[in-house]
């Protein structure tokens, strides 16, 4: 059976949205008050008790990791909340849409930690690249130099992109554990989010801490406080809802988690192709047949470039 534009619309559709949404009330909160730190706080505590309630509701208990894979997971955290800091600092100097350009240049970080590791990739697999990436550079700069986007924040997306670029490693280490399944897909996005919210603090105090009441005191004074607080829940819950979305459509790896109605569809990804340092779209393309399977979802490290792709590596061949 044969994956359906439809299907591949609608998984595109609904990960792009929630990102975006996610993207547009993140920069509301930034806009009014530069605590980019602050929000990711919010994010990874809402995201976490989220991902504890649902994996209760599932049955499963508080998905707490046992201790042998706390340095693991914690490696893997970092370079995630990393991440997502930068993105969430870009997108306050940034607009959304743009956030996303750069972002799309994502592979173009992994060719480049590949070939610094002596990986070498085919000329067929690089020249796909030319028009996500030619594409993304048209949009960044058309308008002239009135429309050319602000360095710090492109330069904050493309640091963001390097820290995803190194998930893969570390989510290599994870599954090459003796206790990986020790906890699920849901189960690792929970313990993920636990880790940010004890590295995240610190940074806060340190960078955000001289800035935090004044901004706050200020948005009282305005009668914005409430707004603000209300796009940061917002940017939160869709901080979760997009995370949570690309465990249920994305990523090939089973997960104890049962689906509302117990079948899901599994995409299968040929991993004879595949290694850590593939570009991020290459890694999580679905091959050219689904099956349907019981209850499975899948795991987070993913996004929507590999649902994209599976057309574009059709054309190709």
């Amino acid at each position: 059976m044969a994956v359906s534009a439809g299907w591949l619309a609608a998984a595109v559709a609904l990960l792009v949205g929630t990102q975006m949404v996610m993207l547009i009330f993140g920069k509301l909160a930034t806009q009014a008050a530069p605590l980019p730190l602050l929000l990711c706080i919010a994010q990874f505590v809402t995201s976490a008790g989220l991902a504890g309630t649902v994996s209760v509701m599932q049955g499963h208990g508080l998905p707490i990791m046992p201790r042998s894979l706390w340095t693991t997971v914690g490696m893997l955290s970092a370079v995630w909340t990393a991440g997502f800091v930068l993105f969430n600092a870009s997108a306050a100097v940034m607009s959304p849409g743009r956030v996303n350009l750069v972002r799309c240049v994502e592979p173009l970080a992994s060719v480049a930690f590949g070939y610094m590791s002596g990986k070498m990739y085919s000329r067929r697999m690089l020249a796909t690249l030319i028009p996500i990436c030619g594409g993304v550079l048209l949009a960044s700069f058309k308008g002239g130099t009135a429309g050319l986007p602000p360095l710090i924040g492109v330069a904050l997306a493309m640091f963001s992109n390097m820290c995803f670029c190194l998930r893969p490693i570390f989510k290599h280490k994870l599954q090459a554990h003796p206790d990986k399944d020790a906890v699920d897909s849901i189960g690792l996005f929970f313990n993920i989010c636990c880790v940010a919210v004890v590295l995240l603090p610190p940074f806060v105090l340190l960078f955000e801490g001289g800035l935090l009441r004044a901004e706050l005191e200020q948005l009282s004074d305005a009668g914005m406080l409430w707004t603000f607080g209300w796009n940061v829940f917002m940017s939160s819950i869709f901080f979760f809802l997009y995370q949570f979305t690309q465990l249920i459509v994305c990523h090939p790896h089973r997960s104890h988690v049962a689906c509302p109605r117990g079948v899901v569809v599994a995409l299968t990804v040929p991993r004879r192709r595949t290694s850590l340092l593939t570009p991020e779209p290459y890694r999580h393309a679905p091959a050219d047949h689904v099956q349907t399977h019981s209850p499975r979802v899948f795991h987070p490290d993913a996004n929507y470039q590999g649902v994209c792709d599976h057309g574009l590596r059709r054309v190709v061949r």
